[in-house]
């Protein structure tokens, strides 16, 4: 399931400053990466493990969500209209799961286009990190692992790294440390997922939900 850009970046941001007091501060929302916090020199891109076709259905939900099926340009949304969600007449999301790939497979490809994009036009601070979205629960730790160890030779080939990547599977945020060389485990508890979901909406909805928003962000 694909959400919208903006939502993503701020519930990413939200659930790392409760992974602990060294991504505590104020962050501002600029692009390439999506967060700054210039005091302690650390940037933040958020992504979502999506191949070609889901990045394109997400220009779609970025662009029409909360708009109703008649007021969306039918060229546009007809490529997804079989698999778009509407609630309340208005489009929700856009579900592009057809398993024919694997979520690290996913997971890999889009941090491939991540890791491109930090060694050719990014805004490098002291600490790069990289928080991708797997849109799954459930997932075994020991992909988790292979996931690691294939990024760990994908960035030795690269002049530029990202230090931190965070892997957001619903219930566990998995924090791959390559400075440290560790693999940690973060819980979250429904109560705290639905909090960030409530205060993501908020923030959201008080920056007019426009995705393209640049500044800072109280957080």
């Amino acid at each position: 399931m694909i959400y919208e850009k903006l939502y993503n970046e701020i519930y990413a941001l939200l659930s790392v400053k409760r992974l602990g007091s060294e991504y505590k501060g104020i962050y501002k929302k600029i692009e390439s990466p999506d967060w700054i916090n210039e005091h302690d020199d650390i940037g933040i891109e958020v992504t979502q493990a999506l191949l070609q076709y889901e990045g394109e259905a997400q220009k779609v939900i970025d662009k029409f969500l909360g708009m109703r099926l008649e007021d969306i340009p039918q060229a546009e949304i007809e490529p997804f209209l079989d698999r778009a969600e509407f609630f309340c007449g208005r489009l929700q999301a856009i579900n592009t799961e057809n398993g024919t790939h694997s979520y690290v497979f996913k997971t890999l490809y889009r941090f491939d286009k991540k890791l491109y994009k930090l060694n050719t036009n990014y805004s490098l601070m002291k600490r790069n990190c990289l928080y991708i979205f797997l849109h799954k629960d459930n997932v075994v730790y020991s992909d988790i692992e292979y996931i690691f160890e294939n990024i760990k030779v994908q960035q030795s080939r690269k002049k530029n790294k990202f230090n931190t990547v965070f892997l957001n599977c619903i219930e566990t945020i998995y924090v791959l440390d390559f400075n440290l060389g560790i693999i940690s485990t973060i819980m979250l508890s429904e109560i705290e997922q639905k909090k960030f979901a409530e205060s993501t909406l908020r923030i959201r909805n008080r920056v007019g939900g426009n995705e393209d928003f640049i500044g800072e962000i109280e957080i």
